[in-house]
């Protein structure tokens, strides 16, 4: 009888050990899980936390030397030094409870430089300019390739002062933050008054130029002017309407405008193609840029694709033996205006 309560001690001792290894190493087992972290950082770095549920203590490493780790009980402190790169990064960092693992990505965005615009205009009369600069890390440092652009800077914002001008220019100012570099296009072009005046209309006809003198007088103020002066045969000229963009400062000449008539003659200014057509249609036009090639105040027309399948090469005050254009009323032109450009005296 002793023998057999003997063995029955020792079976549950047994059963016993049993049950506390399993247990042991199912705790083991028991993998780590976050509770809720705080880890995803900008540019500037900083201190973060993570915590975590786990049966045994924790320990915790990290992947990268830019993203320091330390463990006070369940709370794993995250710290990450500035980011000076552009481009963002990740850190893996490694929990361990018993042998059981979990990696958690930390995330840092990369140092950022914006500017609210990348151009500037300015009238000749001179004047002002602002530009936002956004960014999450270094001091920024600006730089202006021309001495006609001064600049001051007041916080975030930078202030480029343009000088007076009587041309048309261009320059660039560029805005470095450690390895990032931004630039802004600074432009100083004409308001609807500066090109009010006296200019030379120059034109080609069989290969050599031709200068007349010619004015752009005012219609409607800030949208449209008269160009004066136009030769329509050797003793009559007559005016264009042209009109203003006041965003881009270019000019356009619009076809189908109607001069007038001398006897049976009518005359209305048209466009004319290099592909041998003409036009009356008012939707038809010839414009022109401002040409920043030469130092002086110069407009040259060309082709801005409002006259489909068509390429303007300039325009003609054409005879009609009507006083509305047609084929079979057209008689044809004393003079045509190829390849025309203004400069202003």
């Amino acid at each position: 009888m002793v023998k057999m309560k003997n063995i029955f001690r020792v079976t549950v001792l047994l059963l016993l050990s049993v049950w506390i290894i399993g247990c042991s190493d199912d705790a083991d087992d028991v993998k780590p899980s976050v509770i809720k972290s705080d880890v995803n950082f900008t540019a500037e770095g900083g201190k973060g936390t993570i915590e975590v549920s786990a049966q045994n203590n924790i320990t915790a490493s990290s992947d990268n030397d830019w993203c320091v780790v330390n463990v006070t009980g369940a709370i794993v402190e995250v710290t990450v030094t500035a980011n000076e790169n552009p481009l963002g990064r990740t850190a893996l960092v490694t929990l361990q409870a018993g042998s059981e693992t979990l990696s958690v990505p930390v995330t840092q965005a990369g140092m950022l430089l914006l500017l609210d615009t990348d151009e500037l205009s300015v009238f000749f009369a001179g004047g002002e300019g602002e530009v936002t600069v956004t960014k999450n890390l270094l001091p920024f440092h600006v730089a202006v390739a021309d001495d006609w652009v001064t600049y001051s800077v007041d916080g975030n914002k930078i202030i480029f002062t343009v000088e007076p001008s009587v041309i048309p220019r261009v320059t660039y100012a560029s805005v470095t933050s450690d390895i990032l570099t931004r630039y802004v296009e600074i432009y100083q072009g004409p308001s609807y008054s500066d090109l009010l005046g006296n200019w030379v209309m120059t034109y080609t006809v069989g290969g050599s130029n031709y200068n007349i003198p010619v004015k752009l007088l005012q219609k409607t103020a800030g949208t449209t002017y008269t160009l004066s002066g136009i030769p329509i045969n050797s003793q009559y000229t007559a005016n264009l309407q042209v009109t203003f963009n006041p965003l881009s400062g270019n000019l356009a000449i619009a076809a189908g405008q109607y001069i007038g008539n001398l006897g049976s003659e009518y005359y209305t200014f048209c466009l004319f193609s290099s592909q041998g057509n003409l036009s009356w249609d008012t939707t038809a036009q010839y414009e022109a840029m401002i040409d920043l090639s030469q130092p002086v105040f110069r407009y040259r027309f060309a082709d801005n694709g409002t006259w489909p399948d068509n390429t303007v090469m300039g325009f003609s005050p054409e005879t009609f033996y009507t006083e509305k254009p047609s084929m079979l009323s057209h008689w044809g032109a004393y003079y045509q205006y190829i390849n025309v450009v203004l400069t202003k005296l």
